[in-house]
């Protein structure tokens, strides 16, 4: 069952016209997350080529929200995966950090490693989205093999950034990390302090 149930009896037609209408919950939450017309992003790709068809021709035309929406569905087209892959990869240099971190994480979804020189290269992106969103990717890609880059960004200027490398050093287990990550329990930000304790705390039932 989808978030929105009203949705799961619908037919493709159907669907689309919701799509291209209003979002019934701007006025209730942040309009540029979208999360209404993700949900129907989901549904359109689950009905098949056609409903494929329609998100592939549609996301060069619509706005930013309905953009960044097809970006996430597409990241689960697996059965679809070198033409979504060249999407993604056209993405990456958009003028947008969001639609940007949304490609790298449908890249990331689909385990991509043809274009990783091109998404490495965002890691000194100006926004932390975009960042946070390659630090993700790299973990999942190169697993342990990436602590260094993890390591490194416990330095960077913005807490989501830090916050990331953190959760990423921990869920990988990287025990090395240890020291570098000590000094985080007193992180301007309570958010980055929060993921310390837990990061270590996993760290430390690793090494018992």
């Amino acid at each position: 069952m989808s978030l929105y149930s009203e949705l799961d009896s619908l037919g493709l037609d159907e669907l689309i016209t919701k799509f291209q209408g209003t979002d019934p919950e701007e006025k209730v939450y942040d309009s540029e997350h979208g999360v209404y017309f993700e949900e129907l992003a989901y549904q359109i790709l689950k009905q098949g080529e056609d409903g494929y068809q329609f998100l592939i021709k549609t996301i060069s035309t619509t706005d930013f929200v309905r953009q960044r929406s097809i970006l996430a569905a597409l990241s689960t087209a697996k059965q679809h995966q070198p033409e979504v892959q060249q999407l993604l990869y056209v993405f990456l240099d958009d003028h947008r950090p969001l639609i940007v971190s949304e490609a790298i994480r449908g890249l990331e979804s689909l385990e991509d490693i043809n274009f990783y020189d091109k998404v490495l290269s965002k890691l000194t992106h100006s926004s932390p989205y975009v960042r946070s969103a390659v630090l993700n990717y790299v973990a999942r890609i190169d697993g342990k093999s990436s602590k260094q880059i993890l390591i490194a960004a416990l330095a960077d200027e913005h807490f989501v950034v830090r916050e990331t490398a953190v959760d990423a050093l921990g869920e990988l287990e990287i025990i090395e990390a240890y020291p570098y990550l000590k000094p985080l329990l007193n992180d301007p930000h309570p958010d980055v302090q929060q993921a310390t304790e837990t990061a270590i705390d996993s760290l430390n039932e690793v090494a018992r």
